[in-house]
């Protein structure tokens, strides 16, 4: 997992939460959104809030703070290279079955506020409380009116004892300093329901609540009339070699093909190739990548065992294994319902691309 060092704490990346991470299908749930939230654990909430900032516009990463020393950040967004040095956005998590409080939220600001002043960090250019169930009518009204609650978090400061007990006199007086010159309307709270909205953007949204069915375009994109060596290369290549062996020639390219059966069938090849092509990029767009890796697997699973027995060419092995990906269970991907007859043969072919799946053998 990546991580970058910034003051005394390290941001890191989540990684992308695979089909099995969610128990809910696809099918529709039996609760909205809201309601399966109130079941998540604090850990799966900030999972959540870090899949919505990653689906909001404009940041470079959104990270987590990793380890034990986090410095009051649980989700931060990151807007350039300086990281924390620079601008960036701090969102806190908290996942309670009641409406935050005063008293919730000001640990949190002191923890920000304490880290601007000891350099571990820059003052966030916004301060965000996400909370299942929002905040309570007095930290609303708080948050509404940055002056009073200046006042008010500066009054919690000076009357509570406890908090400054771990800094010195100087630090002390420079915390102090510091909350007292900052620009309190840098702290709001987000609304769940417009968090909903934004996450509907993750690609993780439809396997965390089923709220929509996975969708594909009706029409599939044109196959593009020229190979595209940069991704079509090795697929191709092998199929050249089926051709060669099957009628004795030595054509180097598929421009070379001169037999009219097998343009043909490179033809339907390549439709198939970028028919699976249009799937990869219709589920990158809805659901995380392991989804569609996952497929692949499925499908390299049920045909490698045809692949790999003794075939007496390479158009034998080709044809074989296709046959077989006709068949191929894959009910057990979320992708089942958009995956359409020609897909599974392109996916040998990607799998091919690949150098997963070969049609000359030894034996051929």
């Amino acid at each position: 997992m990546p991580s970058e060092r910034s003051g005394s704490y390290d941001l890191v990346d989540l990684p992308d939460p695979g089909p099995d991470t969610y128990s809910l299908g696809v099918s529709g749930p039996t609760l909205l959104p809201r309601q399966y939230i109130a079941f998540f654990s604090p850990s799966d909430w900030e999972e959540f809030v870090y899949e919505w900032a990653r689906a909001l516009e404009g940041y470079l990463h959104v990270q987590i703070p990793g380890g034990s020393g986090d410095r009051g950040l649980d989700v931060v967004g990151i807007l350039t290279d300086a990281g924390t040095d620079g601008q960036w956005d701090c969102f806190q998590c908290k996942h309670y079955n009641r409406a935050l409080r005063p008293g919730d939220a000001y640990p949190e600001m002191y923890k920000v506020i304490a880290g601007v002043t000891d350099g571990v960090y820059t003052l966030p250019r916004r301060y965000r409380f996400l909370a299942p169930q929002g905040c309570g009518p007095t930290l609303t009204r708080l948050l509404s009116s940055p002056s009073k609650l200046k006042e008010e978090f500066l009054s919690w400061l000076e009357g509570s004892s406890s908090v400054l007990h771990d800094a010195d006199s100087d630090m002390q007086a420079r915390i102090r300093a510091t909350a007292q010159a900052i620009d309190y309307s840098l702290f709001k709270a987000e609304d769940l329901e417009d968090v909903l909205v934004v996450h509907r953007r993750s690609p993780n949204h439809v396997l965390r609540f089923g709220t929509h069915p996975i969708t594909r375009a009706r029409e599939l994109a044109q196959t593009p009339s020229e190979v595209d060596l940069s991704r079509e290369a090795v697929y191709v290549k092998k199929l050249v070699e089926v051709y060669n062996e099957k009628h004795g020639t030595a054509w180097k390219t598929e421009a070379e093909i001169s037999d009219a059966s097998s343009r043909e069938h490179f033809k339907r090849a390549r439709e198939a190739f970028f028919s699976a092509e249009d799937l990869r990029g219709s589920a990158r767009d809805q659901v995380p990548a392991a989804v569609f890796s996952d497929l692949q697997q499925d499908m390299y699973d049920g045909v490698v065992d045809i692949e790999q027995m003794d075939h007496p060419n390479g158009m034998s092995r080709l044809s074989k294994v296709t046959e077989k990906a006709s068949t191929v269970p894959l009910d057990s991907s979320p992708l089942i319902r958009i995956i359409r007859p020609r897909d599974r043969t392109g996916l040998c072919h990607q799998l091919a691309n690949d150098d997963r799946l070969n049609w000359i053998g030894q034996d051929s």
